[in-house]
């Protein structure tokens, strides 16, 4: 969902229960299965819709001290998308205590990666969020496998740049 520069690398830590703990920080990541018109957010877990109230990040969120910017992870997918239109709720509403912007990490490997990519910008640029994208090259032939050294790539990209005041 977000990485954090405040205690050194970035790590995989799996996700339990919607929660997802990184660098001590507790980040929320939804299963999403299903999302209703213009990407409102219903989870559904086991067929049986979850509600979602956007509100409900705003005490985590507000409670990171120091925290100026939040920038969001975004493939283009559904979890990310409903992370960016959440977020761009919580701002409109005033109810995030730091600025957000989007980075999209293009590793080339999709015949479809610039199709994803302008997805992603075009989804920032109505919402009113600055966009960043990072294109990294994945050795294919990594020991660690491709989806290792694509998640490796990513998370350097991300980090790379952040600030102890940015989550």
């Amino acid at each position: 969902v977000c990485g954090c520069s405040r205690g050194g690398a970035v790590r995989d830590v799996p996700a339990t229960d919607g929660l997802r703990s990184l660098q001590g920080l507790v980040l929320f990541q939804y299963d999403i299965e299903r999302v209703l018109v213009q990407c409102a957010p219903i989870p559904v877990r086991a067929g049986k819709p979850m509600p979602f109230d956007p509100n409900d990040l705003v005490h985590p969120l507000t409670s990171l001290d120091g925290v100026r910017r939040f920038r969001i992870a975004l493939s283009g997918g559904v979890d990310s998308k409903v992370l960016l239109h959440t977020m761009a709720i919580l701002r409109d509403e005033g109810s995030l205590p730091a600025a957000i912007d989007a980075v999209h990490i293009h590793h080339g490997l999709s015949p479809n990666a610039n199709r994803w990519s302008e997805h992603c910008r075009d989804s920032c640029e109505k919402l009113g969020i600055p966009y960043l994208e990072k294109r990294v090259t994945v050795d294919p032939g990594d020991r660690a496998g491709l989806e290792a050294a694509a998640r490796h790539a990513r998370y350097a990209a991300l980090t790379a740049d952040m600030t102890p005041d940015m989550c």
